[in-house]
């Protein structure tokens, strides 16, 4: 491919490599403030697999509640927002964005396969949600149910991919007009 295609496909990429140069720094810098924590435990005798999720937006009613790796140095996505096992008495501490979201309630996969469906209410002065006696908990909704068998994944692969682009083009386009340059001052000699 010729330098000249080059340099107009990577300066077409520059403006949204711009962006998204910006938007990480926002999101590394002001996206912590609006991080929310909370601890889930499993008071009960038997392993469980948990899925927290939240009111959706637009055409679903309920998602999956955007969870985060960690906190600092930099705002970190989790690959996995869906299908925590959990042993008994374990307990799991998780970040959300609560700017986005509000922890709504938690789905709750037994053994036997029965899902079901807890509020997310905090007892008065505990920073912690216990699951405890589960069996009086109502059954899940089938649109519950399919938030712990979505993956966020794909994702968020699809999204550190466009950031990548978006964060190597500006050295690559630095190099083609560089190239650029040396080129045009070996025609002039």
């Amino acid at each position: 491919m010729k330098l000249n295609v080059k340099l107009i496909i990577s300066s077409v990429l520059l403006l949204p490599s711009i962006l998204t140069c910006l938007d990480i720094l926002v999101m590394w810098t002001f996206g912590t403030y609006f991080l929310a924590g909370f601890e889930i435990r499993n008071s009960t005798d038997e392993t469980i697999r948990i899925t927290p999720y939240s009111e959706g937006y637009g055409e679903s009613n309920y998602v999956q509640l955007p969870l985060y790796f960690s906190r600092y140095p930099f705002l970190i996505s989790s690959w996995r927002i869906a299908d925590f096992e959990m042993e008994p008495k374990d307990s799991k501490w998780f970040l959300y964005d609560d700017d986005d979201a509000y922890l709504e309630g938690i789905i709750i996969e037994r053994q036997d396969g029965e899902y079901l469906d807890m509020p997310a209410v905090y007892e008065d002065g505990r920073n912690y949600i216990e699951i405890e006696n589960i069996s009086e908990l109502n059954g899940a909704t089938p649109e519950l149910i399919t938030l712990t068998q979505e993956g966020i994944f794909w994702r968020i692969v699809w999204i550190n991919i466009v950031l990548l682009i978006g964060l190597l083009n500006i050295p690559y386009f630095v190099y083609l007009v560089r190239k650029k340059r040396k080129q045009r001052r070996s025609k002039a000699d």
